[in-house]
């Protein structure tokens, strides 16, 4: 089936990607403003046209999210096929179940890892076509494995591959590793695709959208601006992205010297907190503290850092 559409270049690199018969994984995105929710239902409204009788799935971490987003894009792609509801399609919001005239169905599922359903089995025994998980960077590499063992239903038929969509902005998730990292070192497997999208790559958005990520702290623009997978705005992070970069920072003054700081920390305890400074491999002063809260402790260090140009 053909129909008009206004793909933005990355957007169709993936689409056709998503219609090879060599890969089975595909992960598109890295930034925010992309159009990965667009391109995902995209790609699962033309299947489900082009394959009667086929089943999709749409899965997010939390269904009550999917459908106050990315089913709210679904619609949207309904219209540019320029399908008309309850003749082309119909939604049944207790199944959660788009239907097609074709007999053709996208399921909507939630991937969410929940303590009493551990092996999701709450996805049921059902068989898909394809499977689309968009925000990935919500979901477990569980999750995401045993959509991907779902996946055989009338690929023979059809002459598919199993083909799973992955969208999300970056992440320190399972994404990372499998995709992000060999993508960038040029070691992806031959089932796996990386296609970067950032804002930038997408014409048809607002260019308020773009002025207002500009607008955020600097991790989150790293992140969803930029596509900069090494940023973390995690608040439960032990070390921000930005102090890890700079610790290998001297002062301008101290670049001749190799200066450490080594600390082993106690608390109210019998053992007490003792901070070396080093010199290379040669240590130059010792402190030791005893009874004192983290806090006291933390401002300490800071203090014989800056002392002794430790960066």
């Amino acid at each position: 089936m053909i129909v008009e559409t206004n793909l933005t270049s990355r957007q169709l690199q993936a689409f056709n990607l998503l219609r090879d018969n060599k890969s089975t994984e595909l992960f598109f995105g890295g930034g925010a403003g992309g159009g990965k929710s667009y391109l995902g239902c995209f790609w699962l409204v033309y299947s489900c046209l082009n394959y009667p009788s086929s089943r999709w799935l749409l899965g997010r971490a939390r269904l009550k999210t999917l459908k106050e987003s990315t089913l709210l894009t679904l619609f949207q792609v309904l219209r540019t096929f320029k399908l008309q509801k309850d003749k082309d399609w119909k939604f049944n919001m207790i199944e959660g179940t788009v239907y097609f005239s074709n007999e053709s169905s996208i399921y909507l599922k939630d991937l969410s890892l929940y303590p009493s359903d551990p092996e999701f089995d709450s996805l049921g025994s059902t068989e898909y076509t394809g499977a689309f998980i968009d925000e990935v960077s919500e979901i477990t590499e569980k999750a995401k494995n045993i959509v991907m063992s779902r996946i055989r239903y009338k690929l023979d038929e059809f002459k598919l591959v199993p083909k799973l969509f992955l969208a999300s902005n970056p992440a320190k998730n399972f994404a990372y590793r499998e995709f992000w990292k060999p993508f960038i070192e040029n070691r992806l497997p031959e089932h796996r695709k990386f296609i970067p999208a950032l804002v930038g790559d997408n014409p048809f958005i607002s260019a308020f959208y773009a002025e207002n990520l500009k607008k955020m702290d600097n991790n989150s623009m790293q992140r969803l601006l930029y596509g900069n997978w090494d940023y973390d705005d995690d608040p439960s992070r032990l070390f921000d992205y930005e102090s890890v970069v700079n610790m290998f920072e001297l002062p301008q003054t101290q670049k001749d010297r190799e200066m450490y700081l080594s600390a082993d920390i106690a608390r109210f305890g019998a053992d007490k907190s003792v901070v070396m400074v080093w010199e290379g491999t040669r240590i130059i002063k010792v402190y030791a503290r005893e009874k004192q809260g983290t806090d006291i402790t933390e401002d300490a260090n800071a203090s014989f850092a800056k002392l002794h140009a430790v960066p």
